[in-house]
């Protein structure tokens, strides 16, 4: 556990618990949007005292709204914040700027940002990938961490071509040489392929559901990372391994597009061609050259063309117009799909 986010939300007297979509949009741009701004960092820091004192040490990080961040004086009320808690390091305290906001005088607030790291506190790029001028934001502003969208990363394990933005994310920062974390690790499955992309920072349901701040030492006490992730910090399995990961939900993505496709959710059907698709590439290429020597590799190729054999049939049923079997056929055609992924699993 590195680290935690500070989420805020609003005790309604009449309504409730308010999550900030129901109360921040409306004072977008306004002088309030400051005031609550400064209470937040004043409260976190507060916390990270509390914390420091109960022998908990960690790093908190605030969103900063676009308004806030541009007043004049940011960096000068941050700095006499910081100084009302001599007992927390200006280090524990991470800002995050939304890649969406609307900064309008990109050389002022790249030149509060420095101020501010002057201050020993670092940025994070927050919501990467959604906005439009990202690479601008990543060449100018001295932001130290990038946080990829959750969109993004929620959707990835169902949804191949926000499996490729992430992973072109994740290449991005590699080649700017900032670290990267993934919001919306919901699963362990997230967590597996994220890994498996060189993304070793996430943040999701699938670690922690938000909590009071008084269940957090406990919590961090107790929790354990999933099995399926502690692995990945042995280098010899991240090298015999990724390739694996990686072409597993490749091939998972080709079988969804084929079923949307009978279903009549899409206009076309993927490339069927066995030698084609992206784990037959793969198959013929790097996994030759790695696994050829296994006597497993053998299965693996058979269960592959069996996939292919089922699915050139199952589409070929959809386009003749034979609709009466192919829900029975799709079913078949995942339990060859599992057969494969066993197979696969099973290379060393």
């Amino acid at each position: 556990v590195v680290g935690y986010e500070a989420l805020l939300r609003w005790q309604h007297p009449q309504r409730g618990l308010l999550l900030p979509g129901h109360f921040l949009p409306v004072i977008k741009n306004h002088h309030l949007s400051v005031e609550i701004g400064q209470w937040v960092i004043a409260h976190a820091l507060q916390q990270l005292a509390d914390w420091n004192h109960a022998g908990l040490r960690t790093k908190v990080s605030v969103n900063i709204d676009a308004h806030h961040l541009q007043q004049a004086d940011f960096a000068a009320s941050l700095a006499v914040a910081l100084a009302k808690q001599p007992q927390v390091k200006s280090e524990q305290l991470d800002l995050e700027v939304l890649e969406t906001s609307a900064l309008d005088d990109i050389d002022k607030v790249t030149a509060t940002m420095s101020e501010c790291c002057n201050l020993g506190l670092g940025f994070s790029l927050d919501d990467f990938g959604t906005g439009y001028s990202s690479l601008t934001y990543l060449k100018r502003l001295p932001a130290d961490l990038i946080k990829i969208d959750q969109s993004f990363v929620i959707g990835m394990v169902a949804d191949a071509e926000y499996f490729v933005i992430v992973e072109g994310v994740v290449g991005l920062a590699k080649a700017f040489g900032r670290p990267v974390i993934a919001e919306g690790v919901e699963t362990v499955v997230h967590g597996e392929l994220l890994l498996a992309l060189g993304c070793n920072l996430g943040q999701g349901y699938g670690i922690a559901k938000p909590m009071p701040a008084s269940e957090v030492a406990l919590w961090q006490a107790q929790w354990r990372p999933a099995g399926q992730w502690s692995i990945w910090n042995d280098p010899a399995h991240i090298e015999n391994n990724r390739d694996l990961v990686v072409v597993e939900i490749k091939h998972r993505h080709w079988l969804r597009d084929i079923e949307n496709y009978v279903r009549g959710k899409a206009d076309a059907a993927p490339a069927l061609d066995d030698s084609a698709c992206t784990f037959g590439v793969w198959l013929k290429d790097r996994g030759h050259a790695r696994y050829a020597h296994q006597p497993q590799f053998a299965a693996v190729i058979s269960a592959h063309d069996q996939v292919h054999t089922k699915a050139d049939f199952v589409v070929s049923l959809f386009e003749s117009s034979k609709y009466e079997t192919i829900s029975q056929e799709l079913t078949e055609l995942n339990l060859l799909r599992d057969a494969l992924i066993q197979a696969v699993r099973e290379l060393t």
